[in-house]
């Protein structure tokens, strides 16, 4: 039981912070330079501060660990001394601080040089250090013995590590960094002690438990005023001897003093007092209660073996790691808490000790001593102070007492001469120095004379209370207790004798005085200061009123002696006294004499005890067994009436008693009896304190009495009792003559008999497991304790016959019943009651049985019948009426439903109507009147009748063989048929009827478990004319009210003739065109297989379902009869659907999934409001049944009859079900495959599964719910499209399904991403007619893909198309377009053959014409392969590839050589007068436009896996792939092409900026020349953009562009597909028809003869361009 990491953590923690602290303000401010800022802080602290600071000082670890200790030992009568609190402190802030601080001291012992002279001064100083180092030692070896005690390191290595911690940053911070440290320490050790008890009463078993244990067990201690000055704690030592030494600490110790002069003002200093005062009731209230805590956790308990036994120190630190092990950081915390109070007591002593020794010791004779060596030497002094306490503490390990009494020992022994002296001259002016020098040294002899004397001898040694849970002895004065009686006391925890607290000898002579309690010790020593100073001071002289340094005295006398004249109160101020006489009154109040009431109890109660208190069995009952009466039977009544109530009529209340007399008759003389009965009932006796009168008697019982038994029979209007019931059911059950055993009393009770059935809260008694025995002595001893104080009570009512405890249950709740033979009022019965209340001090309910009268038909009724129970109450006050049914120890409540009809008839009737009377029906039907009531008794009255309803059963009908088969040879084949039923408590009468070719019939009986099985046994002609008579055997079940109910089967026999399926694996021989059936193993229901037509059998139909699953269906159906309330049968079922779907494989099938489904289908079809409560089983249940993973149970298809799939009839019920669920609030509901979520909100957004769902303009709670896995079990919402998100529902309360105009916008998570170009739509579901539309929502499109903005629906999902948007017409314009571009490509490569020698004259002719070439033919060889590969279901995956890798090469290659040209454009552009090296630009041409092409295909096909399909190429396409942003083969062609067009663009803007700035012909400005500007440059755009493939600028566009965003991406496809397409036609015309040198040549060559232009003619030509 030793530290974890973490509480080694946070110790260090405390130990750094507190080094911190001392760090802090030895560099900050002053840097403790001063001796004024070392000691006195510059006198510049706060109230707050000061206070904490004075709490700590004192409440030190002795305290922590001594106060538990103390009243874990003792009880609460230490918690007394905090009435010394108060005065102890409201004293020094009076007197002592105000004196003090105007004084401007540094040390208290100032003051006394001051007063008397520098001797008293010195030898105040030299008292304080040694009170100040013993009690060091103290606090020094506590929270190091704790440290040893949980961690295991060495004592006096934690005691080295306690001192000089503190030694350290009390040295180097001074007194802030005492006050602050003491400020942070005092949080510290609140937090501490509140942690282990809140851990320790919860542990404890909660306050209420922890609060019995200490009671019961003594420890919380009354008003003890035994003035005996030896009893070592009463009220007067603690409340009147603590205020002495709370004065000898809070007024003149130098440590709480310097507290107060550190404060900025004396108000501060004053206020610091004041706050003291509640801190330390809240500090010593922690402290108790601990102990209180640690008693209740531990009393009763052996810890003899347990480590720190031998300590009651260790214990309290035991308490703590046995609370708090397990929970890491909290010990670690405690013992921070040791150690926060242990550092602040000791850093203030240090601080203390160095202040006095350097101002009342060194200062005095060094006064030239500089400031500095002055604040060194203090530092010094303070360290070498905390060395010598590190002595001190081996000193208490050698005391051996608990640590809290050597604190208090040393405080009263030193600290009460201390506060004698400065009380000497504080209050006493003429008091000399010589008088306080001797007082003080007699007081310091008288104290360690005393405290000396009781170490040695013990004598104020006090034994501990008993550490069992309860008192094991009550003495008076004079008792004793035997040696037997003390072996048989467990020992207490800590190291104490276990000796029970026997009365101690009186001591004389001086152990009497060494047995003085140590609370006396300071005011003993104080008043041999006061009083050995005044006597010597007289003696001596007294010092005149001038000689008194000023402001030294503080006027107490003359304040008290206010009332005497002035002349008076001079000459008496030191004689007169003021005694107040203490009045010693116990205030306790005198308990009420046991002994009359323990008489009266033995007088009521049998030997046995038992707590029937009937009064037929009890010794007080009046009768005469066996007293023949001839002639004077009343005279002996009389005398049997007087005894009996002698016995009982000890009180002065009115009592009744029921008195049962059996008298036996000779010979049966009718008028013996009447005169008994006349003479009762005028009887009256008078006796002295007694009036007895007889009323209501009546014979009750007729009895022929024989020698072993008699035959009796109970009159008109009344009943057998219940010890006859209990004893002979049969009597009960019959209403005439029963024979009953001598041993029975044969008694009957009047009809009109009440009893009471109640229960009473006994707030005050602990359960104990014993009590629930009927016949064990604690049961015996409360319900005799219970009677003997409530039947007094309940005696009073007219007609009283007896009260009995029946049970006792946890709570503690005692249960009883009264008997009651005469009616009385609800308002009698409520002031009974509340008397009772009053005597036991116990709440209580009552139910009464008598007061209602009943009506019901006969039993049992009828199955479906129509059945009415009428309740009529004989009580006037006004009632609320409720009926419940009781059945299998279970009750619900009955309501209005579809078999049931509650009405009221006024407040004293009500009535049940059961319409169509079903078997739920059966059990105890209770009708309750609740009374309005204005007083706190809660009284119910009901009435029971037991209905039984006459059931019928459900019947399974099977043969043996199903299909008999005739074989050759046999005239008959044999046929077994049997009905089964489920087991109920009906008793049937079966019967058969049998129709048809059958022989005779054989009947059977089989039962079972669960099961009834009737058969018959018979044979089926097989001749061919009994097939036209088939037979047809039916069974008939009737049940006690001749109802009854058949099932039937025809039995189909195969003849010879016959189609049929022979049987395989379990189905068998089977008729074309009939069903086999088989019953499921283990489950519900059949499994069904049909042989058709040509004999072969079709596909199995399983309708098998799980018993549960089954059993909560029916249930479904039974749900809103008007048994228990819908919502809380709900509850019930979710919970069991919830338990049957958890295991998944279970219900893995498609009858298991339609029966779950339906269950919630039916739930929803109620159209009643449900509890929230039902929300979690229910959304668990769902969440269950959509882990069902296979599409196939599932069925996508909708049913034939209602057009729904079980996945939308599973939407639409959850939906439906949440929507009718209560819920008022915001709430959360989450399960693996469904969330809910519920907003109020006008502008409402919520989130499940990652889809938000916003609603505006709305009222109401919104409700939405998200469904995993639903979506793939949908059928398809729209033609080759799939849900793409989980489906969600949503309703708004109070708002009407389509009806609301609110707008929902939801932004759904994609199950998979949407690729490019493949459009989406919003689905919801039309509430109308319960079908998808995608009418209702607007899809958000590609850029926001997830979002549809929908109008208020109650389910949505999204759709993603299966096939991208497919432009009309644009495939045909592409192949028509290829199929132009080659034609157009071929002639213009024909032409530049035919025209080559004319038109490459220059370098810059040649290379344009090269580039003009290789471009044509790798834009024809691309166009070629991609026209090849235009139909990729038709080509192989081979030639797919093929032409993939041509278009890829050849299309780049004409992009490169399109670079090549607008590079030669570029050139000339740039260099016009230069002209280029012809070969090497050719080289540079050809492997540019063949060679970089070559490169990045080949990286490219290699690098995707060897030119793999689905990597390099996609074989749908035949193209290159593409996966996403930079991912696929296609960025390795789109990339470069990229690059390239965008330098042919920069090229193209050079050489329009060319020709904008160099016009040609100088034709200058003017509109003519604008006008030429402009169209050279539309020339040179027409020009370049074909042989520059600008046009794919519309490609780059489709790349950004999706299909699915509508027109404008159509259109831009279109465009570049035309562009694209037509690409070698727009070629041949700008490079071929439009260039006039080639137009020459090719005429020229052609022999075309053309007429020479005119000079006025625009050439449009690439040439021109180039030229320009």
């Amino acid at each position: 039981m030793y530290f974890s990491v973490a509480d080694y953590v946070i110790f260090a923690l405390l130990l750094l912070a507190s080094m911190a602290i001392g760090v802090y303000y030895a560099l900050s401010g002053g840097r403790q330079r001063t001796t004024q800022e070392f000691l006195l802080a510059d006198r510049s602290m706060h109230a707050a501060p000061v206070s904490l600071s004075l709490i700590a000082s004192f409440q030190s670890a002795v305290a922590i660990v001594g106060i538990p200790a103390e009243v874990y030992a003792h009880g609460t009568q230490f918690w007394f001394i905090g009435c010394a609190y108060v005065l102890g402190l409201l004293i020094p802030a009076q007197v002592f601080v105000p004196v003090f601080y105007r004084l401007r001291l540094s040390s208290a012992y100032e003051y006394l040089e001051r007063r008397f002279n520098k001797a008293v001064r010195v030898c105040g100083t030299l008292t304080f250090i040694f009170q100040t180092v013993i009690y060091m030692g103290v606090c020094i070896y506590t929270p190091a013995f704790a440290l040893n005690k949980v961690t295991g390191l060495p004592l006096w290595g934690t005691v080295l590590a306690t001192g000089l911690v503190c030694t350290a940053y009390t040295t180097i911070g001074g007194l802030k960094a005492v006050i602050w440290t003491d400020v942070f320490q005092t949080a510290v050790m609140f937090a501490g002690q509140l942690a282990v008890i809140v851990v320790g009463v919860q542990q404890a078993g909660g306050a209420k438990v922890v609060w019995n244990r200490v009671s019961e067990g003594n420890r919380i201690a009354g008003l003890d005023l035994n003035p005996d000055p030896t009893e070592r704690h009463t009220f007067w030592t603690l409340a009147v001897g603590g205020v002495f030494l709370m004065l000898a600490l809070y007024g003149v110790n130098q440590a709480q003093v310097q507290r107060y002069l550190s404060a900025r003002t004396e108000r501060e200093a004053v206020r610091s007092c004041y706050m003291v005062i509640p801190a330390l009731q809240v500090a010593l209230a922690l402290s108790c209660v601990m102990g209180l805590v640690m008693f209740a956790r531990y009393c009763g308990e052996d810890y003899s073996r347990r480590p720190g036994s031998l300590s009651g120190d260790a214990m309290v630190l035991f308490f703590v790691m046995d609370m708090l092990q397990g929970l890491p950081g909290l010990p670690g915390l405690f013992i921070a808490c040791l150690f926060s109070a242990a550092l602040s007591s000791i850093s203030s002593a240090f601080n203390s000790l160095a202040t006095v020794t350097m101002e009342d010791l060194i200062k005095p004779h060094f006064p030239a001593m500089t400031e500095a060596r002055a604040t060194l030497l203090s530092k010094v002094l303070a360290m070498s102070y905390g060395l010598l306490c590190l002595a001190m503490a081996y000193f208490t390990h050698l005391m051996g007492e608990s640590v809290l009494q050597v604190a208090l020992k040393v405080f009263g022994i030193v600290g009460g001469p201390l506060l004698g002296v400065f009380s000497l001259g504080m209050f006493f002016p003429w008091a000399n120095s010589t008088g306080a020098l001797v007082g003080l040294g007699a007081g310091l002899a008288m104290a360690f004379w005393i405290g000396i004397g009781s170490i040695l001898s013990r004598g104020a040694a006090a034994a501990a209370l008993p550490a069992n849970c309860s008192v094991a002895w009550l003495l008076s004065g004079n008792a004793t207790i035997s040696s037997a009686n003390i072996s048989a006391i467990p020992a207490v925890f800590f190291n104490v004798s276990a000796t029970p607290p026997t009365l101690r000898l009186r001591l004389t002579g001086l152990k009497r005085l060494y047995s003085v309690s140590y609370m006396w010790y300071s005011g003993l020593n104080c008043l041999v200061v006061v009083v050995v100073g005044l006597l010597v001071s007289f003696l001596s002289g007294p010092m005149k009123e001038q000689d008194v340094f000023p402001g030294t005295v503080y006027p107490l006398l003359g304040k008290l002696l206010f009332f005497l004249p002035d002349r008076f109160q001079k000459k008496l101020c030191c004689m007169g006294q003021s005694t107040h006489a203490a009045q010693d009154r116990n205030g306790e109040a005198v308990p009420p004499d046991k002994g009359a009431m323990e008489g009266e109890a033995t007088a009521l109660l049998r030997a046995s005890d038992s707590p029937l208190m009937e009064r037929e069995t009890t010794k007080d009952v009046c009768q005469c067994d066996e007293c023949f009466i001839d002639h004077d039977v009343l005279s002996w009544f009389l005398n049997v009436i007087s005894l009996s109530c002698r016995v009982n009529g000890r009180t002065n209340n009115r009592r009744n008693q029921m008195l049962e007399m059996k008298v036996t008759v000779i010979k049966r003389k009718p008028s013996v009896l009447l005169n008994v009965t006349n003479a009762l009932s005028s009887f009256v006796l008078d006796a002295p304190q007694l009036k007895v009168t007889v009323d209501n008697v009546a014979v009750t019982t007729e009895c022929s009495v024989s020698k072993a038994e008699s035959l009796c029979s109970c009159l008109n209007g009344h009943v057998w009792s219940i010890p006859v019931c209990e004893n002979k059911t049969v009597c009960c059950s019959s209403s005439t003559e029963c024979s009953l055993p001598k041993a029975i009393n044969p008694i009957c009770h009047p009809k009109t008999r009440v009893t009471l059935y109640g229960s009473m809260y006994l707030n005050s008694v602990i359960y104990d497991h014993a009590m629930a025995d009927p016949n064990s002595q604690k049961f015996h001893k409360l319900s005799a304790d219970l009677i003997m104080k409530v039947m007094p009570v309940y005696s009073t009512l007219l007609g009283f016959d007896g009260m009995r405890i029946t049970e006792f249950t946890p709570g503690v709740y005692a249960l009883f019943e009264v008997y009651v033979n005469i009616r009385m009022s609800t308002k009698t019965l409520e002031q009974k009651t509340a008397a009772a209340t009053a005597v036991v001090n116990a709440t209580f309910t009552l139910e009464t049985e008598g007061l209602i009268d009943i009506n019901a038909p006969s039993q049992p009724v009828g199955l479906n019948s129509q059945v009415k129970i009428t309740c009529m109450s004989s009580q006037k006050e006004t009632s609320a009426q409720e009926w419940k049914q009781a059945k299998e120890k279970e009750v619900f409540p009955i309501t209005n439903g579809t078999e049931s009809v509650v009405t009221s008839n006024g407040t004293r009737a009500t009535t049940l109507q059961l319409t169509n009377t079903s078997g739920i029906w059966t059990g105890t039907i209770t009708c309750t009147f609740r009374p309005e009531s204005q007083s706190s008794v809660k009284i119910a009255h009901r009435a029971s009748v037991a209905l039984d309803v006459a059931l019928l059963p459900q019947i399974d009908i099977l043969s043996e063989p199903q299909y008999p088969r005739c074989k050759d040879g046999f005239a008959v084949v044999a046929v077994r048929v049997k009905c089964e039923i489920k087991n109920s408590t009906e008793h049937y009468a079966t019967k058969w009827i049998v129709v048809g070719n059958l022989s005779d019939v054989v009947t059977g009986t089989n039962f079972e478990k669960d099961t009834s099985t009737y058969d018959v046994s018979t044979a089926v002609g097989c001749l061919t004319e009994d097939e036209k008579k088939p037979a047809k055997i039916t069974c008939v079940f009737e049940n006690r009210k001749h109802q009854s109910r058949e099932a039937s089967i025809e039995i189909n026999v195969i003849y010879k003739e016959s189609i049929f399926c022979s049987a395989v694996e379990d189905w068998p021989d089977t008729k074309a065109n009939f069903f086999a059936k088989l019953q499921c193993e283990g489950k519900s229901g059949f499994r069904l297989r049909k042989c058709d037509d040509a004999g072969h059998w079709e596909k199995e139909e399983s309708q098998c379902v799980n018993h549960d699953l089954f059993s909560i269906v029916e249930d479904t159906m039974e749900i809103n009869k008007g048994l228990g309330s819908v919502s809380q049968n709900a509850e019930k079922l979710f919970f069991r659907l919830k338990t049957a779907t958890n295991d998944t494989e279970s219900i893995n099938t498609i009858s298991n999934l339609n029966t779950s489904i339906n269950i919630l289908h039916n739930m929803q079809s109620f159209n009643t409001i449900f509890n929230e409560s039902i929300l979690d089983n229910m959304l668990t249940s769902s969440s269950n049944i959509l882990n069902i993973p296979s599409e196939s149970v599932w069925n996508r298809t909708r049913n034939a009859q209602s057009n729904v799939s079980m996945a939308e009839l599973y939407l639409v019920s959850v939906g439906q079900l949440i929507r009718n669920t209560n819920v008022s609030r915001k709430l959360t509901k989450e399960t693996s495959n469904v969330k809910m979520q519920t907003c109020m909100d006008n502008n409402c957004t919520n989130e499940v599964f990652n889809v938000t769902l916003s609603v505006s303009r709305h009222e109401g709670i919104v409700k939405m719910a998200g469904f995993k896995n639903l979506a793939k079990f949908l059928p398809p919402i729209q033609p080759n499209a799939d849900p793409n998100s989980i489906v969600v529902t949503m309703s708004v309360d109070g708002k009407p399904k389509g009806q609301d105009q609110s707008e929902v916008l939801i932004k759904f998570q994609l199950t998979t991403p949407r690729p490019r170009n493949y459009p989406m739509n919003c689905a919801a579901m039309d509430d109308a007619n319960k079908k998808w539309s995608l009418n209702r929502c607007i899809w958000g499109g590609p850029n926001n893909e997830g979002v549809c903005n929908c109008k208020l629906s109650s389910s949505y999902a999204t759709l993603l198309s299966r096939n991208a948007v497919n432009l009309p017409a644009l495939r045909e314009i592409t192949y028509v377009g290829l199929a132009f571009s080659i034609a157009s490509l071929t002639l213009f490569l024909a032409i530049e053959c035919l025209v080559w020698n004319t038109v490459v004259k220059t370098n810059s002719l040649f290379l344009r014409h090269v580039t003009l070439v290789n471009i044509s033919v790798s834009l024809l060889v691309g166009d070629c392969s991609l026209l090849a590969s235009a139909f990729p279901g038709i080509v192989s995956e081979y030639w797919c590839q093929v032409c993939v890798v041509l278009q890829h090469f050849f299309y780049l290659a004409q992009f490169c050589w399109m670079f090549c040209l607008s590079t030669l454009l570029l050139y000339q552009t740039v260099f016009v007068f230069s002209d280029l090296n012809k070969g090497r630009y050719q080289g540079v041409c050809y492997l540019t436009g063949y060679g970089a092409p070559f490169l990045i295909v080949t990286a490219t096909f290699v690098s995707h896996n060897g030119g793999a399909e689905g990597s390099y190429y996609d074989a749908q396409s035949c193209w290159l792939t593409h996966h996403g942003v930079l991912k696929g083969s296609f960025y390795s062609f789109i990339i470069p092409v990229g690059i390239i067009v965008f330098f042919n663009l920069f090229s193209m803007a050079l050489v329009i900026i060319k020709l904008l700035n160099h016009p040609k012909g100088g034709g200058g400005g003017g509109r003519g020349g604008g006008s030429h500007a402009a169209i050279r440059i539309v020339r040179a755009i027409i020009i370049l953009t074909p042989v520059f493939g600008v046009t794919w600028v519309f490609g780059f566009a489709t790349l950004a562009l999706d299909l699915a965003a509508g027109l404008a991406a159509s259109v831009v496809y279109y465009i570049f597909s035309i562009c694209n397409s037509f690409q070698g036609l727009f070629i041949l015309l700008t490079a071929c028809v439009g260039e006039k040198m080639v137009r020459d040549a090719l005429m020229k060559r052609l022999s075309v003869n053309k007429p020479p232009s005119s000079t006025k003619e625009i050439s449009l030509t690439l040439q021109s361009v180039m030229e320009n």
